[in-house]
């Protein structure tokens, strides 16, 4: 089960190239958070790992919606910035988590990217939501994004037709300017078009990590724009989809 999203961070934690925050999106909540919790269980000591996952050290802070609030607070969002500050008791990392983050509102979320403005170079934030979706795209792109859009607890596997589109995308630069027309077709189409560029930003990824060129990094950020574009704008997709797909 997510077989890339867990090669991907395997690949993080082998190039010792840690980012300073995570927005971990999709339905696919429960997973979500346990692979947070062991992804930083693996950048510190052994003998911390359970309590990580128990989420009782002393080093992590996991933020979610109070009772009979309407959104995450500010008073939450502060405490936080705080936490991020400090320095570790024992951890080498410290990990914040935001559990369901689609319950900030645009206060707290401005308050959030101050922090992510100025990182703390001890610790990691993970933004855990179902969606991208009304999430700002100031916090987006100062986080490195990764869908986790199956069912609940399930094994869906890809679909094997975005699959045949991953394939075709990831080799663009041998296609004709009809084939890529074609292509920005055929994902305007489809009613999971942002998973299928979340799918093509996350490949981009791994390849920069096992070695690509700076090529990739301006394709990840082209293809986060449009994405953005899709799910918050109006946007024409087939028109946008074909712009990007000629141009990169």
């Amino acid at each position: 089960m997510y077989d890339r999203q867990l090669r991907y961070l395997d690949l993080v934690i082998k190039n010792n190239k840690f980012p300073n925050a995570f927005l971990f999106h999709g339905r696919d909540v429960v997973f979500q958070k346990e692979t947070a919790k062991s992804f930083l269980a693996r950048l510190n000591q052994p003998q911390w790992a359970l309590s990580i996952k128990a989420e009782k050290h002393p080093d992590t802070l996991f933020i979610q919606k109070e009772e009979g609030k309407k959104d995450i607070t500010v008073s939450q969002i502060a405490k936080l910035r705080k936490f991020a500050s400090q320095t570790p008791l024992a951890l080498n990392t410290k990990g914040i988590f935001i559990t369901d983050a689609q319950h900030l509102n645009e206060e707290g979320w401005n308050a959030l990217l101050k922090t992510l403005e100025e990182p703390a170079g001890q610790t990691i934030i993970f933004i855990l939501a179902v969606s991208t979706k009304n999430i700002p795209a100031t916090i987006i792109s100062r986080a490195v994004a990764l869908p986790f859009s199956g069912v609940e607890n399930s094994l869906r596997p890809l679909n094997p037709k975005d699959d045949i589109i991953l394939n075709k995308l990831e080799q663009l630069d041998q296609l004709s300017v009809g084939a890529r027309f074609d292509l920005a077709e055929v994902i305007s189409k489809k009613e999971n078009a942002a998973d299928v560029l979340d799918d093509w930003m996350l490949n981009l990824r791994i390849k920069m990590l096992e070695g690509g060129s700076p090529k990739e990094v301006k394709t990840i950020a082209a293809v986060a724009g449009l994405k953005d574009q899709l799910v918050n704008t109006n946007i024409n997709p087939r028109l946008a989809l074909e712009n990007l797909l000629l141009n990169i």
